[in-house]
């Protein structure tokens, strides 16, 4: 029952009694809930399978049109798992992500595996400005007590300019693009733990890199993979390369990607018939088993021979002191 009197807590919006008070006539009881509940008893529910389409999520559209990736009900809960093996996230935990629902990053699972309060925002993409957009989730982030964040690199670089006392979380995470290690000076400041998750609506949580020290972080390292995940490197050739060579990045999941909605030419160019997915990201593979992933195949340029991502350049770029942002693209 909705109160209608002043309300000494304003997030209430609800009250059910274990037994009938004089005065609250208008309030509901826990019997009153049973006997409305026995109404519904003989409606019969449809059977669910695992494997049945449970939702339609859009890829990031970082390499064109976006597409539809449709998800089983499997599927969807094994992002929600990834998300929080990832995250070591709890229920009592209140996790801001702003990313749009029809996103694999964006879509509520941890909410649906165990519980945690999914926060999100609305109008992020009506603001003008990194700096605008940074206000905004700190007021949200302050506002919902988060415990953890997920970010885009830019927000993060954008709140290293900010005062140490603004947020204090016990996890910020971003992906979404090649992480430079600037990124990870947000630990101790504003986080205890600075994590950089590597994956995509394909499939889902793919690896990860922890860092409780800035100093453990280097430049676009995705760590290493999750549980029931494998990640190689190959060559042109369909090779697999050893350590430190570069090349594009493979990966396969335990749940395997099924393909693209009403996509089959697509789902054939990055999809092989033994569940490895071409990522068309450019990567490399060190000594400790950590991944590397500096951009995208379709992006790089070459140059006298050699393949070089054009967010190495941007990176090198922004050194400059009299560089705020800097933007490198491939043409021919």
């Amino acid at each position: 029952m909705e109160l209608k009197k002043e309300r000494l807590i304003p997030s209430l919006k609800f009250v059910a009694l274990d037994n009938s008070i004089t005065g609250f006539e208008d309030c509901c009881t826990i019997s009153d809930i049973l006997i409305t509940g026995t109404k519904y008893q003989n409606i019969n529910l449809p059977f669910l399978d695992p494997d049945d389409i449970a939702a339609f999520l859009l890829t990031s559209g970082s390499t064109g049109i976006s597409k539809l990736v449709p998800k089983t009900h499997l599927q969807m809960l094994e992002f929600g798992q990834g998300f929080i093996a990832v995250y070591n996230m709890e229920s009592c935990d209140v996790y801001f992500n702003d990313r749009l629902f029809n996103w694999g990053a964006g879509y509520p699972t941890v909410f649906l595996v165990c519980g945690a309060t999914h926060v999100t925002s609305s109008d992020q993409f009506t603001l003008q400005s990194i700096s605008e957009i940074c206000n905004f989730a700190i007021e949200i982030i302050k506002q919902d007590n988060c415990t953890v964040s997920q970010f885009l690199p830019a927000f993060a670089m954008e709140i290293l300019k900010r005062d140490e006392n603004e947020i204090s979380l016990r996890v910020i995470a971003t992906s979404g693009v090649p992480v430079s290690k600037d990124c990870a000076q947000v630990v101790p400041r504003f986080c205890k733990e600075f994590i950089c998750l590597y994956g995509s609506t394909e499939m889902g949580c793919v690896s990860v890199k922890r860092s409780q020290v800035a100093s453990d972080f280097s430049d676009y390292n995705v760590g290493k993979p999750l549980p029931g995940v494998e990640m190689k490197v190959v060559n042109s050739e369909g090779k697999t390369l050893p350590r430190n060579e570069v090349g594009e990045l493979f990966v396969r999941h335990r749940v395997a990607f099924g393909g693209y909605h009403r996509n089959p030419d697509k789902t054939n160019k990055v999809l092989a018939t033994d569940g490895w997915y071409k990522t068309d990201d450019i990567a490399f593979m060190n000594e400790n088993g950590d991944f590397t992933v500096t951009g995208r195949c379709s992006d790089i340029i070459l140059c006298h021979g050699e393949l070089i991502s054009p967010s190495y350049i941007e990176d090198e770029i922004k050194i400059h002191p009299s560089s705020s942002r800097s933007l490198c693209s491939s043409c021919q």
